[in-house]
């Protein structure tokens, strides 16, 4: 009883992990979306050179966000977005039961979902680049595709995270099974039918 409700522990701080990454990446998402938009208005070749560099110069702003929010996000000191931290290249272990074997009582979070989100590392996109390519129309049409690319990523590990928040949820509301009927079967064992026990008193006392 006592490790599944360790394990239900382990559960909720697994969710609140993954809430922080959503929540960051839903940020990400933001500024990308916005970016987007700015390249396909800067794909009209009808602006000038200031209205262009204008453009420009929030897409280089965004990106310098994301790179700010994919250094900053962390849980209890561990680095979820940077790419420096171990589950980088491990993934997350959440125990989620109360026994050692592996297959029942762990979910593991794939790596993919805390590898660095930084604009150029992450993403692929290149801030040095911005400026060349929002003089000309026809280099700013072909970014388009190289921000779909870097919001199909994003999303690609929001889905992820979707998926196992669920299987989270799954596993909470058996391990809430399990200590109900532990509980109960506890107290079958260990708690005294009062009535009973006063008439054997009584009898052995006669």
């Amino acid at each position: 009883i006592g490790g599944s409700k360790i394990a239900q522990s382990n559960i909720e701080t697994g969710n609140n992990v993954l809430s922080t990454v959503e929540g960051n990446l839903d940020v990400i998402l933001d500024n990308l979306n916005r970016i987007r938009d700015l390249t396909v208005q800067a794909s009209n070749g009808v602006y000038d050179e200031n209205s262009q560099k204008a453009m420009s110069d929030e897409v280089k702003a965004r990106l310098a966000e994301i790179d700010r929010i994919a250094v900053s996000a962390e849980f209890n000191g561990l680095k979820l977005l940077d790419g420096t931290a171990d589950i980088a290249t491990d993934g997350l272990r959440l125990q989620v039961g109360a026994n050692a074997a592996e297959n029942a009582n762990c979910i593991r979070v794939d790596a993919s979902v805390f590898q660095t989100m930084s604009a150029e590392a992450g993403l692929g996109l290149d801030a040095s680049q911005i400026e060349d390519k929002f003089k000309d129309a026809d280099q700013a049409a072909a970014y388009i595709s190289t921000v779909d690319q870097a919001i199909e990523d994003v999303n690609t590990r929001k889905a992820t995270i979707g998926a196992i928040q669920n299987r989270l949820d799954a596993a909470s509301a058996s391990l809430t099974t399990t200590i109900e009927n532990a509980t109960a079967a506890q107290s079958t064992i260990m708690d005294a039918d009062i009535a009973e026990e006063s008439a054997e008193y009584t009898k052995q006392q006669i």
